[in-house]
């Protein structure tokens, strides 16, 4: 289906991406981005570590909110997908005839997944996953927020063994990395 833009006949793109401005918490981490991807087209992120490359991919997937801007694939707005919890998304492929893509689900308590996600009908169904000396489901996973002492947001997950009380009597592994 043809567009008009400017006097100019083109195609109408396949992924359009405008003004998108993503954040984690009060930290922006896409300021503005746009891109406009053709059917056929192969299109490539390069960027220096910390850039938004994962930022752009996990909000043109769903996986973030973007505060501004508009998402639409084949003219239709993107909308989101649910998925089993907290963790991330890698190896995202598909075919437009298909119908579904798949993705590679992780968490703190699943390795990695592979789910597909039926564009026709909205839903997400686990495809193949690993072998496990333990069921993920008698485990959960929480994102708290608190002040450090020097009254900086802090959050941190917490993962436990469904059902726990948490009354100061659980052994407890504490691990921190300041990467970020």
């Amino acid at each position: 289906k043809p567009i008009w833009e400017g006097g100019q006949q083109r195609r109408m793109a396949l992924l359009e991406v405008n003004d998108i401005h993503t954040y984690y918490g009060a930290i922006q981490a896409l300021h503005g981005v746009s891109l406009h991807v053709e059917e056929g087209e192969i299109v490539t992120l390069i960027g220096a570590n910390g850039a938004g490359k994962s930022t752009l991919l996990n909000t043109v997937c769903g996986l973030l909110r973007p505060r501004q801007g508009t998402i639409t694939l084949e003219g239709e707005p993107i909308g989101e997908i649910e998925l089993p919890g907290i963790g991330s998304v890698d190896q995202l492929s598909g075919k437009r005839e298909d119908r579904a893509l798949h993705l590679v689900f992780s968490s703190f308590t699943r390795p990695g997944t592979v789910y597909a996600f039926d564009m026709d009908h909205g839903e997400l169904a686990m495809v193949r996953e690993p072998e496990l000396p333990f069921d993920p489901e008698d485990f959960e996973v929480q994102q708290v927020s608190f002040q450090s002492a020097d009254a900086t947001p802090m959050k941190m997950f917490i993962v436990h063994r469904r059902g726990i009380r948490f009354d100061r009597e659980n052994p407890t592994l504490l691990y921190g990395y300041g990467g970020f």
